[in-house]
This record gives C-alpha cells, structure tokens and sequence, in this order.
C-alpha cells in the first residue's frame, strides 16, 4: 500500500514551474507519512512531501489549496493569498519639466 502511495504521488505530480525552489520537506513523524504543503506561488497547487521529497500537485480547476484543513477547497473557504514577488524594474524617474502648451 505504501509503495502504491509513493507511485501515485510520483505519477499525478504534475511539473510546473515555480518562481521560488520546492520546500524542504519536514521530517516524518510518523514513517511513509506524506505532508502537504501550500505553493507560495500559487494557489491551486501545493506540494507533496513524501520520503523527504517534495512533489508539485495541481489541484482540480477552480479549487485552491486550504492550508489549514489541507485539502483543495472552495477559494472563499481556501483563504489563499500569494504574495507577489517585488519587481526588478526600477521606476521610472519623475520629470518636474512640463512640456510645452
């Protein structure tokens, strides 16, 4: 059963690419014990962590991963946020020249 769950998180794991690296996974508690944790970068996927290892689930259209209970929800029952990387552009600079009326 336990090799079937470790086939299965392998197979579904769908390769996406993410802004920021996957997690380190958390030590088991409690051996062959998969830990689910939520994608910075995105709210309808969350990562897998099985054996140390994490792997990046999607879950189904129109749901998002719930932190909390941790399962893919409803988004108004999700509460995710993702928080935007800052930009690497500089502003602009400001003119104080006014063109010509």
């Amino acid at each position: 059963m336990k090799a079937i769950l470790a086939l299965a998180l392998a197979t579904v794991s769908i390769a996406l690419v993410s802004a920021t690296p996957p997690p380190t996974c958390p030590p088991n508690e409690v051996e062959d014990e998969v830990i689910l944790l939520p994608n910075p970068d995105d709210c309808t996927s969350y990562y897998a962590c099985n054996r140390g290892t994490p792997f990046l689930m999607k879950c189904y259209p129109g749901l998002e991963f719930n932190a909390e209970l941790k399962i893919c929800d409803w988004p108004e029952r999700a509460h995710c946020r993702v928080t935007p990387e800052p930009s690497s552009s500089e502003p602009e600079p400001s003119s104080s020249v006014k063109p010509d009326e």
